[in-house]
């Protein structure tokens, strides 16, 4: 993980007291219905399993080594991407880290939300590295695809992830014009 992309991620750890993952992807650009259909190959890929059970190697060890051979993600996942301005994208992002409730619905459990000067510059940096300086579209998706603490299935073994709807649950795309995404997941709670 990158300098600005470890600090953006780590502030919002902190500020939402999440589990955040931002995971990658191969995600066209150009057409909204072919990034659906492009998210959902990667939704039942197993990827999403994988580069999070990594992810959470290197960070903080939650999975234990028997859940990491469970599903997370749906069978037949639904996904709705919903395409945000730029400008919007911005604000959403950085509320991730402020917690205004100007878009989005995060909260910080423990009153830890920075200032806006702090998150624009973190927030800045961090688009700045994902982007490359290339032209990028910001999605936000309904996180049901994935199992929540509280689902239950006698067929396969669930690898939670999202809390109950207490929490600062999102799932959120941004993809680059060369088709590179980046998949944003925030699990905070109380």
């Amino acid at each position: 993980m990158t300098i600005y992309t470890k600090e953006f991620i780590e502030g919002v750890d902190q500020v939402l007291n999440s589990n955040t993952f931002l995971l990658e992807a191969i995600i066209s650009y150009n057409d909204s219905k072919q990034a659906t259909a492009d998210m959902t190959v990667f939704a039942e890929s197993g990827d999403i399993e994988k580069q999070i059970i990594k992810q959470d190697a290197e960070r903080w060890g939650n999975y234990s080594v028997s859940q990491r051979k469970g599903k997370m993600v749906k069978p037949n996942p639904i996904l709705n991407l919903t395409v945000l301005a730029e400008a919007d994208a911005l604000l959403y992002l950085r509320s991730m880290l402020t917690v205004e409730k100007t878009i989005g619905k995060f909260w910080s459990p423990y009153s830890k939300a920075m200032e806006r000067s702090k998150a624009d510059a973190i927030l800045e940096a961090f688009i700045w590295e994902l982007t490359l300086g290339q032209k990028w579209k910001f999605y936000t998706l309904n996180i049901d695809f994935c199992y929540a603490y509280g689902d239950k299935s006698s067929k396969v073994k669930i690898l939670h992830y999202f809390e109950d709807e207490y929490s600062s649950n999102s799932a959120s795309l941004i993809v680059r014009e060369d088709n590179k995404a980046f998949l944003l997941l925030t699990n905070g709670r109380d």
